[in-house]
């Protein structure tokens, strides 16, 4: 809400120019000029420190100056609030707190030797989630990525991701699944960075029984939804519903495109999440 600009690698020389011209300008020392901003002002010039068009600085903190001090009046009074206001948050007691409890629940259970589903059980049925909110991920339309990685942003995830760099895959590695590429998987994480993640997980197959497939987040979190759903619909476990699922059938139920989630293919869905059934209450 109040935060100005996505965070950015810069290089020494427009770190530094920042501090000058807030200094040359007059800004508050809360203040820090965007990358884009900072392009504006400066002059490079190879492998000398930059010069700063004082002018271009001063009409953007000018600009800026109102937003700027928006920005402060709100974080102050968040933090007076939530400093003052014992209503701000209110804490459960150690003993109350939902996760001391399942904390031990579970512990119970092993020490009876009984297996963790026994809680679910006990727990009761969750069929009372109606159906359209245990499906209303998949309904959810996921728009093409408009802005893709650059090369030197790949580049930058090569050197500095070890998932990027990891045995599971090679230059040429798509997904075993979506069949996208290894640049396509690119997505921005939550942090709106790049990031790349690969995983190997077993499917369905009914002659050679389980099968290992190298793919990609955005397939695993298909796979994850899918199963919540299926338990939230049928009162069965789905935490590991990825293992009923050929991989056929997963790449039937994604619509791909790179570098953003995939969207579903609800025609199919419906077909599958029968089958799924059918097939954990035989084997399951």
């Amino acid at each position: 809400m109040i935060v100005a600009y996505e965070p950015t690698i810069i290089c020494s020389d427009c770190n530094n120019a920042d501090t000058v011209a807030k200094r040359l300008v007059g800004t508050s020392t809360d203040f820090s000029f965007s990358p884009q901003e900072i392009r504006q002002f400066v002059k490079p010039e190879p492998n000398k420190v930059h010069e700063i068009d004082q002018e271009i600085a001063q009409a953007i903190w000018d600009d800026q100056r109102k937003t700027f001090e928006l920005r402060m009046n709100i974080a102050e009074r968040i933090a007076t609030i939530a400093a003052n206001n014992e209503h701000w948050y209110q804490a459960a007691s150690y003993r109350t707190s939902a996760r001391a409890i399942e904390r031990s629940a579970n512990l119970l259970v092993k020490y009876y030797g009984s297996d963790v589903l026994v809680i679910t059980t006990l727990c009761g049925s969750r069929m009372n989630v109606q159906k359209k909110g245990a499906s209303e991920w998949r309904f959810k339309k996921h728009p093409p990525c408009e802005i893709p990685p650059s090369t030197q942003e790949i580049e930058l995830l090569k050197n500095t991701s070890a998932a990027y760099r990891g045995a599971l895959t090679s230059d040429t590695w798509s997904c075993d699944i979506c069949r996208r590429g290894k640049i396509e998987t690119v997505t921005r994480n939550q942090s709106k960075k790049w990031s790349f993640h690969a995983r190997q997980r077993y499917f369905f197959g009914e002659k050679d029984g389980e099968i290992a497939r190298t793919i990609c987040e955005e397939c695993r979190y298909v796979a994850v939804m899918l199963g919540k759903e299926v338990s939230l619909r049928t009162g069965l476990d789905g935490r590991k519903v990825i293992r009923w699922i050929a991989p056929e059938e997963m790449g039937k139920l994604v619509i791909p495109q790179p570098h953003t989630r995939h969207n579903i293919n609800n025609g199919y869905t419906e077909q599958l999440i029968q089958t799924l059934v059918a097939r954990i209450e035989a084997f399951g």
